[in-house]
């Protein structure tokens, strides 16, 4: 039995016991393409002349470099599961990408490449999206090809899950990507595809939101507390911005935790901060920054212990190792208990001199292992933190001495630039040096091209500006014919990172454009980190309050 005739009875087999009309994006492409068409700026697909199936000739493929089939809108209402059937024959691979509508960029959420001489199941699971989406189908074969050609028998049975009958109204784009590397070519396969609201696999289903442990203080503790002995010795507080002392490290406006340990009423003390208990057996990774300041020994500045629901201590996880240098710094912790239990942030002050400030911010909490959930090393598309490469950005002029540069750690030119990045505080970040510019010189670093939609965005980055001659940093829209100026600062601001949000529309393809111009002064280094990219109007005010220069008092602290 051929492939493709065992595929469209085992079609025909799962439509007769779903016993359900199909609905929107279902396809088998027996006399049409139900809606499906070829993105017109590559290569196009084309319907088998026998049915069945849709094709990506390399034959045709000329220039394009490769084929996109885009489906009609969908929706999704509620949490899904999507399984597909398929082989893939020689060499080449399969992969499956998620468009949202209004967005700039796709999400890859699954693939394949290892061949096989029989049909394969793949479930993948698709969680928690509103509004629309499309199916794209993407395929790149091989230059060395030759006449091979891409197969595709698609049939799309919504609410159909091994199984389960449950009906759901699709609402979402996903993209499956087929590419071939061998001279002698080969095909890919694809059959029987199919969405449920159910989980694929009942292990990936959380019992519980371990957010509840997310804490960024602005608002308040969360659900963060103090032992009641001894008075308390974490405090919030807010930092005006200055050149003298980093303020929060969630905005540069906001607030973050602080703990004095100079000015206690007592020359000794153990200060514990406790986090809500969560339920045993689960592994957890633990994210937050933490901050040093005048400290001569760091022994006991700051601990992580572990303690369980009759607040006995489990475990120490996580001490300071090294001086942190009046830089946020973030730290990752996993850890696994069989039983119920709550983490604690530990500072002891055992006389004056030995003591310091301890910051705290940002705290987060996800199930699973640090080394292997999303983070600053594998960020989601549109955001970018520059920890392993420059994202695709580039210099919009070659300049001979003025460009942007990838760094980590402090700049040369000393009273200026940041002593560490935002993201992680010892990882890397893009700043330009004025020390090799002239005055009123200009760069731009640009992004990678944006292709554009309706609705609002949100651009989202933190900049560093700090230097008695700092210039002015620009955030400009480039389109084909033209710029315009989208945000702007000018002169110092503050010695900490500052958060800048910036709504923005544009419905064709463009690029947005980092420019900084070098100051009166050699003090003049200018970075940027964590650049994102978000569907829909800003909603955190971030950079919104009106702030530029010193403050009255630069050393002042609000509690």
């Amino acid at each position: 039995m051929s492939v493709l005739h065992f595929s469209s009875l085992l079609a025909v087999a799962l439509l007769a016991r779903a016993q359900t009309q199909l609905l929107r994006g279902s396809c088998s492409f027996e006399t049409d393409s139900c809606g499906y068409t070829s993105d017109p700026t590559f290569a196009a697909w084309t319907i088998n002349a026998e049915g069945r199936f849709i094709t990506a000739d390399s034959s045709y493929f000329g220039e394009n470099k490769k084929y996109v089939l885009v489906s009609p809108e969908l929706e999704l209402r509620d949490w899904s599961c999507v399984r597909l059937v398929y082989q893939i024959s020689g060499s080449g691979s399969l992969q499956l990408h998620l468009r949202p509508e209004g967005e700039n960029f796709d999400y890859t959420l699954w693939t394949a490449e290892k061949p096989s001489d029989s049909w394969l199941i793949a479930s993948v699971d698709l969680r928690n999206m509103t509004g629309a989406y499309q199916l794209l189908f993407e395929a790149k074969p091989s230059r060395a090809m030759g006449n091979s050609v891409a197969l595709f028998e698609i049939h799309i049975i919504p609410g159909y899950c091994l199984g389960k009958s449950s009906l759901l109204y699709l609402g979402y784009n996903v993209v499956f990507e087929v590419a071939f590397n061998s001279p002698r070519g080969g095909y890919v396969a694809l059959d029987d595809i199919s969405f449920s609201p159910e989980f694929c696999h009942t292990e990936t289903e959380p019992a519980f939101d371990p957010s509840v442990a997310n804490c960024d203080f602005e608002e308040g503790l969360c659900q963060y507390y103090q032992e009641q002995t001894g008075g308390s010795v974490w405090n919030r507080v807010s930092v005006k911005p200055n050149v003298y002392r980093i303020s929060d490290h969630t905005t540069g406006t906001g607030s973050f935790l602080l703990a004095n340990t100079r000015y206690t009423s007592r020359p000794g003390y153990v200060g514990r901060l406790f986090g809500p208990s969560l339920p045993g057996n689960h592994k957890y990774c633990l994210r937050f920054y933490y901050a040093l300041h005048g400290f001569m020994k760091i022994d006991n500045a700051l601990a992580l212990y572990v303690y369980d629901e009759k607040n006995i201590a489990q475990e120490k996880i996580w001490t300071v190792s090294e001086r942190s240098k009046d830089v946020w710094t973030e730290v990752e912790v996993t850890y696994l208990k069989p039983m119920p239990t709550k983490v604690s942030f530990v500072s002891i002050c055992r006389n004056f001199w030995d003591c310091g400030l301890v910051s705290l911010d940002d705290i987060s909490v996800t199930l699973g292992d640090c080394r292997v959930t999303t983070g600053p090393l594998n960020p989601p598309p549109g955001h970018c933190s520059f920890e392993t490469g420059d994202c695709g950005y580039t210099q919009k002029k070659k300049a001979k001495k003025g460009h942007w540069l990838r760094i980590r750690g402090q700049t040369p030119t000393s009273y200026t630039g940041p002593k560490g990045d935002h993201t992680l505080g010892v990882g890397y970040y893009m700043y330009i040096e004025a020390s090799h510019m002239l005055p009123k010189q200009s760069t731009g670093l640009m992004s990678t091209e944006l292709r554009g939609s309706t609705g609002p965005h949100c651009l989202i980055f933190f900049y560093h500006m700090y230097g008695s001659g700092t210039g002015t940093l620009n955030v400009l829209l480039h389109k084909v014919d033209r710029e315009r100026l989208l945000w702007t600062r000018q002169g110092e601001q503050s010695v900490s990172w500052m958060k800048a949000t910036v709504d923005y529309e544009c419905y064709t393809r463009h690029w947005i454009i980092f420019e900084a111009v070098r100051g009166s002064s050699i003090r003049s280094d200018i970075a940027i980190d964590d650049v994102v990219f978000k569907k829909g109007p800003c909603k955190d005010p971030g950079d919104s309050i009106p702030y530029s220069g010193f403050s009255e008092n630069v050393n002042e602290i609000e509690y």
